[in-house]
């Protein structure tokens, strides 16, 4: 019995990352991509704590709307970065778990990016 950190032995005797990169399908987030959303999920937590002392003083809706505006984007951006922390964990062979909505996005990707190199375009990494 294996415990749920530890890795199952393929059959077919490769990983899943081979399956992605013999297809020819790698996709690499730039630093530059993860450094600004960091950076916006940072400025959307002080909205969202903004938000909070503003209800705290007076129910307004200005407070209201701060306070859900940081907590929708905090919760976009964090599905984001964990969108591409599944998409590096899955190339790399040491996915875990899988989550169906990553999982139907990054097939997705994946075929956008195989039609593109089929058509001869030259593929950006996102």
């Amino acid at each position: 019995m294996l415990l749920p950190w530890q890795k199952k032995a393929n059959t077919a005797g490769e990983s899943p990352a081979e399956n992605d990169t013999k297809s020819g399908a790698v996709l690499k987030i730039k630093f530059a991509y993860k450094a600004a959303a960091f950076w916006a999920s940072v400025i959307t937590l002080s909205w969202f704590f903004e938000g909070w002392r503003k209800i705290h003083e007076s129910i307004g809706v200005y407070s209201v709307s701060i306070l859900t505006l940081g907590i929708v984007c905090t919760v976009a951006l964090v599905t984001l970065q964990a969108f591409w922390i599944y998409i590096e964990e899955k190339q790399k062979g040491s996915l875990l778990r899988r989550v169906s909505l990553f999982e139907k996005l990054y097939e997705g990707l994946v075929q956008r990016q195989l039609a593109r190199t089929e058509r001869g375009e030259k593929t950006k990494h996102a």
